[in-house]
């Protein structure tokens, strides 16, 4: 056995997870994957089966855990419904008796959901028209429920309290009165938005019939998922329904998804490069050493990154290279300078000629991360450089 040393997890991890014959890969927070049976999540630690070695690592290490597609997917229906911690369900048969939503979903079986745990319920399929007006109405401010009507492809809705609602109607108070509303003309109803509270989400699943779901607490054993959602509903779903287990909540940062404090860029002539996020100045994707990156930066020299870290972050970690579209051609040569505070984590020379390199360099209690991408050799020609996964880790 071989035991990877880490971070002890905080109380409430816990989990345990046993082989179904079913591949999985374990993708760690250093860009590692890990390829096998989870033999089982328990006091903190995951242990994983690759080919005849067993290994053992924090569960604090693990950014996923994902299955493959093998098992068929299980089928969406219609109606979804939407939780207050941002939970999404699809499900069938809904109905409420004003405390409590019974619905039974196609990958998880019956549920029973408090009612004050419920931000909508649609009854209707998606089409591209009436999602885009669905949407607006979830984003609309309201202090009363919503009893959104299809017509046609138009969405109206009429504010008042929804009191119940089965198979064949929906019992709505409206000025004062209450009105029965037959269900085939109802799209779907929203609430008045509430506070999900500060509850710790331990994962993010992700099904096959496309369920979003967010835990804080979870056990799988047998083949079956046991967690308990933000909202304090309980669900159980078999192994085969899931296509993966998402840990990096609230732990990581892409670069790409933060707003430098300050950018600086000088041109060698008269072209200004700007700086790109999750693709290059044309539009393309990014890639290094033939693969493709969806996360990640574009960086011409020369250009100066300031981003605040508030001492929050502990790694950077990123590959990093000249852009393949202009390395394959022999062309980029730079000096990349990468500083925490005042200490200089790199500083090295990268050419088109060089593979990527895995980046991974302590911030721990650094208050500024600067990123200098300075001319090279060669004027300024094919000074495409790539940051390729780049990410702040907690």
């Amino acid at each position: 056995m071989k035991l990877l040393s880490g971070i002890v997890l905080a109380p409430l991890v816990w989990l345990c997870l046993t082989s179904m014959g079913v591949a999985a890969e374990v993708l760690l927070l250093d860009g590692t994957t890990l390829r096998g049976d989870v033999l089982a999540i328990e006091q903190g630690t995951v242990q994983v089966r690759q080919e005849n070695e067993e290994i053992r690592l924090p569960l604090e290490r693990v950014l996923s855990i994902e299955w493959s597609a093998d098992a068929p997917d299980a089928k969406a229906s219609g109606e979804l419904l939407l939780l207050d911690d941002g939970s999404r369900l699809h499900i069938v048969e809904a109905s409420s008796d004003g405390r409590f939503v019974s619905a039974t979903s196609p990958a998880s079986g019956p549920l029973k959901i408090p009612q004050a745990s419920i931000k909508a319920v649609r009854f209707k399929s998606e089409t591209r028209e009436l999602n885009e007006q669905w949407d607006k109405l979830l984003q609309k401010p309201s202090a009363d429920d919503m009893l959104v009507i299809q017509k046609g492809m138009i969405l109206d809705f009429l504010p008042g309290v929804v009191t119940e609602y089965n198979a064949k109607e929906v019992l709505f108070l409206y000025q004062g009165s209450e009105i029965p509303v037959k269900r085939e003309r109802v799209f779907g109803m929203i609430h008045p938005r509430k506070s999900a509270g500060a509850a710790e989400t331990l994962c993010r699943l992700l099904s096959r019939g496309g369920d979003e779901l967010l835990l804080r607490r979870l056990s799988l054993t047998d083949g079956q998922l046991r967690g308990e959602l933000l909202a304090n509903v309980s669900v159980e779903l078999p192994v085969e329904q899931i296509t993966k287990l998402d840990f990096s909540l609230g732990r990581l940062a892409y670069l790409s998804d933060l707003n430098p404090e300050g950018v600086e860029h000088t041109p060698y002539f008269d072209t200004v490069w700007p700086f790109q996020r999750d693709r290059t100045n044309t539009g393309a994707p990014l890639r290094l050493g033939g693969k493709q990156y969806s996360k990640g930066l574009w960086i011409h020299s020369k250009t100066l990154l300031n981003y605040r870290l508030a001492g929050e972050y502990t790694r950077l970690q990123c590959l990093l290279g000249i852009d393949d579209a202009v390395a394959e051609n022999g062309l980029g040569h730079v000096q990349v300078r990468i500083k925490a505070d005042e200490k200089i984590l790199f500083d090295e020379e990268v050419s088109a000629l060089d593979d990527p390199r895995l980046l991974d360099l302590d911030l721990t209690n650094a208050r500024f991360l600067q990123i200098l991408v300075d001319f090279g050799k060669g004027l300024d020609v094919g000074d495409h450089l790539v940051l390729g996964e780049a990410k702040l880790i907690k």
